[in-house]
């Protein structure tokens, strides 16, 4: 998308008036067209260029709120994680709730600093008002996508493409609207990027003071994303790591990326630091339930806790994990979609590597592929993102920033992939066809949504559940969205999910359930992983009989619930002690 034909000019030349004849005429020359060319450009350029720069301001501010109208033909919300723990994390924390144990299973200890926003607007407004809000937020990846394009080309044009196609990527309209996260945080990442990109275009301050500061900025803007959410890491680690390609000399670059490493620790503590310390104090590790084996809480199983279903089998995949995943789309999340700017991107790495080893072996001395460090810093960004994101999640939506970003990357890699032939027309061709079967081959069907409806969760508690009461909640679906609307003397705990209880957190459960004399199974149907409500009850050491229960299915009560415009089927079965 982004190859430099020159700067901007006006296409239509006014003609001459009679003060330029004249000033000819008087000065002795003769009076030739050039002169008169000269003279309107001097004229009428300064007055007539403004008209592209305000189109393009006008673009970038309209943008977020076009976007926001997009999102509402995509449909309310209602996905796994906002059914699990965006809606209740945050009430789990502002109505002092944190009694309640491993209600959203594991995500029950994420950051709920991004999701207060949402709790607050979810209780008192419109779906509709809701996601088209989270879309203008989405939305202001727009105008960074756009400047950092420009570092790359002097076409607005080609720049606002860029940008455009990136923010309508299959991973981009998946979440239009929608609380997970990879979107809402994408501003902070690319932002990151953009001031890294302004260090290296201005390679002369890059180690002065305001070049130190700079770098420190984009470390963190970048830190304060992942805080938000932990899955964007990787883009932390790849703006400190791609300093390392800044052509100035090693004690420079190092300095660079102490500062932007710095920014990140920083941008972490702002947004991250406080949540940290809340889990550290009540639960015993600051990223519980991650890294157990380092910090050894007792409320999460020692390990890692990383899901691990999404990563590739081996290195060998692992290198060719985009044409894997257009083939097997479950590979790499629960959604279908289909993306090949990413595959296409790599296909255009790999020509440009074997490019640069034939012309160092023709020449038998190095030569750089990429011919500035812009082009170099947002290379190894993208490749840095990546591999710590294919080793560690797998999971493709928190790749989405790179998919905005391939576009550009596209352009920046073709471009070098023709160099040194000025090869325009050809470059355009290729760039076209590009994204023209990026474009129809394109999917992203609208997965995970409802028709829209007045509010987000309609939940009605039957009154024949006593109060204060407790509440297990069996089973791995995502049910903790119904908590907020129960009384909050009420104490729910997560028994069975993707996390089970530890000793010590089992003993917490079996202490505070003694203070209760009415408790109830709490579940959903179908309960996953079971495929019918006679499988889970029939199961061998159900979960409720750990904690000295028995249950009698047939004394279940409906929950008349609705998520969006869809009945749920909810259920509360009363427990009796053995």
């Amino acid at each position: 998308m982004l190859m430099d034909t020159g700067y901007d000019t006006v296409d239509q030349v006014q003609t001459p008036s009679d003060d330029v004849e004249t000033g000819a005429a008087e000065s002795g020359r003769s009076w030739r067209p050039r002169d008169v060319i000269d003279s309107a450009r001097a004229k009428w350029l300064p007055t007539a260029g403004r008209w592209p720069l305000r189109l393009t301001v006008a673009a970038l501010v309209v943008f977020p709120f076009v976007y926001g109208i997009v999102a509402l033909h995509r449909g309310e919300e209602a996905d796994f994680d906002l059914l699990n723990y965006h809606f209740f994390d945050p009430f789990w924390v502002l109505a002092d709730h944190q009694r309640d144990v491993m209600a959203a299973q594991l995500q029950t200890y994420y950051n709920p600093t991004l999701d207060i926003p949402f709790y607050y607007a979810a209780r008192h407004l419109s779906p509709r008002v809701v996601s088209y809000g989270v879309a203008v937020v989405q939305g202001l990846s727009f105008p960074i996508l756009y400047l950092i394009a420009r570092v790359f080309t002097r076409r607005r044009v080609l720049a606002l493409a860029a940008a455009g196609l990136g923010m309508f990527g299959a991973g981009a309209l998946l979440e239009i609207g929608t609380v997970m996260g990879d979107t809402l945080t994408a501003p902070l990442m690319l932002g990151g990027l953009l001031l890294g990109l302004r260090v290296c275009v201005r390679s002369g301050e890059a180690a002065s003071r305001r070049g130190i500061a700079m770098a420190a900025a984009a470390g963190g803007l970048s830190g304060l994303g992942a805080g938000l959410k932990l899955s964007a890491f990787p883009f932390c680690v790849a703006t400190v790591a791609a300093f390392v390609v800044v052509g100035l000399p090693f004690a420079r670059r190092l300095a660079l990326a102490a500062a932007a490493a710095g920014g990140v620790v920083a941008g972490l503590l702002v947004s991250y630091g406080w949540w940290g310390y809340e889990l550290a104090v009540r639960w015993g590790s600051p990223l519980l339930p991650y890294l157990n084996g380092l910090f050894a809480s007792p409320y999460a199983p020692l390990g890692e806790n990383l899901d691990q279903r999404r990563l590739p089998n081996g290195p060998l995949e692992a290198l060719l994990y985009p044409f894997i995943w257009t083939l097997h789309w479950e590979r790499v999340g629960p959604f279908p979609f289909r993306e090949l700017a990413l595959p296409i991107l790599e296909a255009v790495l790999f020509l440009l590597l074997a490019k640069g080893v034939a012309v160092c072996l023709c020449r038998r001395a190095w030569r750089p592929i990429f011919g500035s460090d812009a082009e170099r810093y947002i290379v190894l960004f993208a490749i840095v993102t990546y591999v710590i994101w294919v080793f560690v999640f797998g999971i493709y939506r928190y790749l989405i920033p790179l998919e905005m970003l391939s576009f550009v990357l596209l352009g920046v890699c073709t471009r070098r992939l023709l160099a040194p032939a000025r090869s325009w027309p050809a470059a355009a061709v290729l760039l076209s066809v590009i994204v023209a079967v990026s474009l129809v081959t394109e999917w992203s069907p609208p997965r995970g949504r409802t028709p829209w409806a007045s509010r987000y969760f309609a939940v009605t508690v039957p009154p024949a559940l006593a109060s204060p009461a407790a509440f297990l909640i069996a089973g791995e679906n995502a049910n903790a969205y119904v908590i907020p609307y129960f009384p909050t003397s009420d104490f729910f705990a997560g028994i069975s999910g993707n996390i089970p209880p530890t000793p010590r957190a089992a003993a917490l459960i079996e202490r505070d359930l003694r203070g209760y004399s009415h408790v109830y199974l709490l579940w959903s149907s179908p309960p996953a992983p079971f495929r019918s409500y006679e499988r889970f009850f029939a199961q061998a050491n159900p979960p409720w009989q750990r904690y000295g229960f028995v249950v009698d299915e047939r004394e279940c009560v409906a929950l008349p619930v609705r998520v969006g415009t869809v009945r749920e089927r909810m259920h509360a079965c009363p427990l009796g002690r053995t």
